[in-house]
């Protein structure tokens, strides 16, 4: 076990061995674990938008006149699904697997392999901010979200992207980075993951160029080698390891993510907003919006099967019961002030016990009347008598009686304790 007993070095500290009753609760076992059907609005919005580009549009002399994306692409609720189904914790954890990979002395015999994930790291955050851009643009002035995208960009991200252009140019000059797309293929925003350098040869809005234009804007960003450990001869696992384990190097990702967790969160809200209080929808595009919507009692309903058989089988066929809930109990230690020689602790009386979860003010109540005096324990004292037990040391103790007249010590007789 991680603990026991015997390492507890504080008397007062209660340490459990063995696992709690909520540890033993699998997370599997809980009905909303795995529901029936996880797709929301924002799903079928994203749905229909890709399907529209899957169909044919024909005109009045039945000539083949495009698809349906005019019909089911030009809402401003496809940009905000779009952006509020992405799963952001996905996104995370593919990139702290590439920073262990990194990470990883085991890997150090493999240059190729070492390079392509550093390339992968660039190319990653490259592919975010060309996202984030293209979002922002997408998105009309009317929507909040887009200024406040456009103030994250400005403030926050484009000096950390232009740290990470430098780096990446540093990085390419060394020979330690290989502008390679992503593998497996990553998608953000339903676009696919590319290479680093398509991203800087593309360009971004001038929300990243601080108004100048794209191509002067880089010509002004220097190689910087400093977190490969240039000056240094070492191999090419050491120079990776040395950049992405260098503070300046993650505070980019940190600061990248931080603002792709905000936007997913802010997109999903401004969804919601614009699905209950925006009048602008085309007439047909409404009325599949009110649809989808419709369609969430459906969701609801069929999320519930689940629960709706474990009650049948526990309650009904079961016919098991719940327990009452039960309040809290403590152990009240009460010590009288010098000038009272005693005092009554009626039943109900309240005794303050901190704050609980929410903030708000707790309290235990006595649940019998108990007279507090000044009477104390002047002393403790024992006897023992021994049976048949065998002792470890072979002596033949048995029917003996053993007294301590001052048990709370070391040998019984008064001798100062020496352990806990």
């Amino acid at each position: 076990m991680a603990h026991d007993c015997s390492q507890n070095i504080d008397p007062l500290k209660l340490v459990r061995e063995g696992t709690s009753q909520s540890d033993r609760a699998l997370a599997a076992l809980d009905p909303n674990y795995a529901p029936v059907n996880t797709r929301t609005v924002a799903h079928g919005i994203v749905f229909a938008e890709g399907y529209a580009r899957l169909l044919n549009r024909y005109d009045s002399l039945n000539k083949l006149a495009g698809d349906w994306r005019d019909y089911f692409c030009t809402d401003v609720a496809v940009p905000l699904a779009i952006a509020a189904i992405e799963d952001v914790e996905t996104y995370k954890t593919t990139i702290r697997a590439w920073f262990s990979f990194l990470n990883d002395s085991e890997n150090s015999g493999q240059p190729a392999a070492l390079k392509d994930r550093l390339g992968y790291l660039y190319s990653v955050i490259g592919a975010l901010a060309q996202a984030l851009d293209r979002f922002a643009q997408s998105l009309p002035d009317w929507i909040a979200l887009k200024g406040v995208i456009r103030n994250l960009i400005q403030t926050q991200l484009t000096p950390a992207f232009a740290r990470l252009i430098a780096y990446y140019r540093g990085g390419v000059g060394l020979g330690l980075v290989n502008a390679v797309a992503p593998s497996p293929e990553m998608q953000v925003f339903r676009r696919t993951v590319g290479k680093f350098s398509d991203v800087l040869s593309a360009g971004l809005s001038a929300d990243w160029s601080q108004g100048a234009v794209w191509s002067d804007y880089l010509s002004h960003i220097a190689a910087d080698d400093s977190v490969y450990n240039a000056s240094g001869a070492i191999d090419v696992f050491a120079r990776i390891n040395h950049c992405t384990t260098h503070s300046l190097f993650r505070s980019v990702f940190e600061q990248f993510l931080k603002v792709f967790a905000r936007t997913v969160s802010d997109a999903q809200a401004a969804l919601s907003e614009t699905l209950s209080n925006y009048s602008g929808h085309a007439p047909h595009y409404a009325l599949f919006l009110a649809f989808l919507q419709l369609m969430e009692r459906a969701r609801t309903a069929g999320n519930a099967l689940t629960q709706s058989h474990l009650d049948l089988y526990y309650r009904i066929i079961l016919g098991l019961k719940e327990k009452p809930a039960e309040p809290g109990h403590v152990h009240l230690l009460a010590e009288l002030a010098k000038q009272a020689a005693s005092y009554d602790f009626v039943a109900g009386q309240l005794f303050k016990a901190g704050k609980d979860a929410t903030g708000k003010n707790a309290f235990f109540a006595n649940v019998t009347d108990f007279v507090a005096n000044k009477t104390v324990v002047a002393a403790l004292k024992t006897v023992y008598y021994h049976g048949s037990e065998p002792v470890a040391s072979g002596a033949n103790d048995q029917g003996r009686i053993f007294a301590s007249p001052v048990a709370n010590s070391d040998n019984g007789q008064g001798a100062p304790l020496t352990v806990d």
